[in-house]
């Protein structure tokens, strides 16, 4: 690049004013590291980073008339930076690809990337008796000027290494962790740092991450002051390259919300997928396989049920079950190999439909419907819900293809809290329809290898089975709001034995449920209005 361009391009041109009685040196270190810290574009510490990493040697001048100097000088790198940005995968590849191109490798130690004869001009006026120096670099080039700023970004996050080995949840902080730190592990090199975008004063936290070879930037979402991200490292998805990254940044607000983005490499290149934003804090652990197909399972709640038939304290959306696989994102909700998962959590809300909330109802259902027992659930609910609610029922549409943007005429507005939640189910894809319908049945425990009289009888007779379901329930609603869960313990084995030696007789069976489930249900109540509590 010839003198005019590197001048108008990075603005490389320094001047500087001092007395006649002290006119500086020609041909001086701080002459050019002034110019070399104007290259330095983007980078605050600049100055002192450049102290740090680059040194002069070797001056001279000589005289080109008319008060000019050609100036030579030699510039390298300190090795003690040398050995710190090694610590970085892939960092010294990156230098050299900004000198000699992408692929094109450089001879000799990183060390020597930048080491040059330096030249510049100095031209020296005088004016009004001071003395005014103007320095020009003649064969800096551009590709050097971004080496430089490589170097210098590089040198910077060398000095915030921290190490991790997959699976790994990393939690970054701009106020505790810095404005850039960099993590090292499962083969990846992952820098976090942050910038304004836009109109907005609130900086936005920004990843980059890299495998040594080829590299990705993601921007996350602004919402505070103090930018913060959790970084999740591990294998999302089985038919990807390495470990994948999961970026999750929050908007700030009450509840909402999380953005996702998950970035992964496929044929050596990586790519960013989009799970959406979510409410809360969603991704607290890393994803494990709950349904043994062997591929971790992304679990996120619903958020469609919040705030839909209650408080945000009063919903209880049921959970979204995603997978990445072959670098697509899946609904995996459906599968029946989840059915036992969310069972559990059927069990776990319908402690609170129990209690006669309709937020809880609504996701008691929907849980149900996934684990296949939402005739039994929808019984439950109709026994349970609070018919004097006064929250309003969300509007349904006739057309569930435009459900999400339902054209006014197509609006209704249900009278019912139950027809209500139907076309709500409807419209979120849940599996269940009017009258609900069994797909599979069961009680709170397995029934293989059964062989006490009494629980033969439960796992073969469908009410016996919705009646073990319920119990389930109230015991947990008891277990949720009792101040002495040990003696509530005692006493459910206690029932539990007795249970177990009654007299295998459907009617004396369902009896003993009926009786322990009232008392469960009055314990969770008494102990729900307690002062106490």
């Amino acid at each position: 690049m010839n003198i005019q361009g590197l001048f108008v391009a990075l603005c490389a041109t320094y001047l500087l004013t001092s007395c006649t009685a002290n006119q500086p040196r020609i041909c001086s270190a701080p002459d050019v590291l002034q110019v070399l810290r104007s290259l330095a574009i983007g980078h605050k510490s600049a100055e002192s980073d450049l102290q740090a990493v680059l040194s002069l040697s070797g001056f001279s001048a000589h005289a080109r008339g008319d008060n000019t100097f050609m100036c030579e000088a030699q510039l390298s790198i300190s090795p003690s930076v040398v050995r710190s940005i090694k610590k970085i995968p892939g960092a010294a590849r990156q230098i050299e690809d900004e000198i000699t191109g992408p692929g094109k490798a450089i001879h000799g130690p990183i060390g020597n990337i930048l080491s040059a004869n330096l030249r510049y001009v100095v031209r020296e006026q005088e004016t009004a008796g001071s003395v005014t120096k103007n320095v020009t670099l003649t064969n800096f080039s551009l590709a050097k000027s971004r080496a430089l700023n490589t170097l210098l970004y590089f040198y910077k996050a060398s000095k915030t290494i921290s190490k991790f080995s997959p699976p790994a949840v990393l939690s970054w902080s701009a106020h505790s962790d810095g404005s850039m730190k960099i993590y090292v592990g499962g083969g990846l090199r992952i820098i976090m740092t942050s910038r304004q975008t836009g109109q907005s004063d609130i900086p936005t936290p920004v990843i980059e991450v890299s495998d040594g070879r080829h590299e990705i930037t993601q921007e996350g979402q602004a919402g505070f002051q103090n930018p913060s991200a959790q970084i999740l490292v591990g294998k999302f998805d089985p038919t990807a390259e390495g470990n994948q990254v999961a970026f999750a940044t929050y908007s700030g607000g009450a509840h909402c919300c999380t953005l996702i983005d998950i970035l992964e490499r496929h044929a050596g290149r990586w790519k960013a997928l989009s799970l959406g934003s979510w409410d809360g804090d969603p991704l607290d652990t890393f994803p494990r396989d709950i349904d043994g197909d062997g591929i971790p399972d992304i679990v996120l709640a619903d958020n469609r049920f919040l705030y839909t038939f209650g408080c945000y304290a009063c919903s209880f959306p049921p959970s979204l079950v995603y997978n990445i696989v072959g670098g697509k994102i899946i609904d995996h909700s459906a599968a029946p190999t989840l059915q036992a998962f969310y069972r559990s959590q059927m069990i776990k809300y319908g402690a609170n439909c129990l209690m006669h909330e309709n937020g809880a109802c609504a996701g008691f259902v929907g849980a149900a419907a996934r684990a296949g027992l939402a005739e039994y659930a929808w019984d439950v609910m109709l026994a349970s819900y609070n018919r004097s609610s006064t929250w309003p029922l969300p509007t349904t549409c006739r057309d569930k293809a435009v459900a999400m943007n339902c054209p006014a005429d197509l609006t209704e507005q249900p009278t019912n809290y139950p027809s209500a939640l139907m076309a709500f189910l409807l419209q979120s894809d849940y599996p269940i329809t009017d009258p609900p319908v069994d797909t599979a049945r069961g009680p709170s425990f397995h029934c293989a290898g059964v062989t006490n009289q009494v629980l033969m009888l439960v796992c073969a007779n469908p009410d016996l089975q919705k009646l073990d379901l319920a119990l389930a329930s109230a015991y947990y609603a008891a277990k949720s709001y009792s101040q002495n869960s040990q003696s509530l313990v005692l006493s459910q084995r206690a029932w539990i034995k007795a249970r177990n030696t009654d007299p295998p007789d459907v009617q004396v069976i369902a009896n003993a449920y009926g009786h322990r489930i009232g008392e469960l249900l009055a314990i969770a109540q008494s102990e729900a209005t307690s002062d106490v509590r």
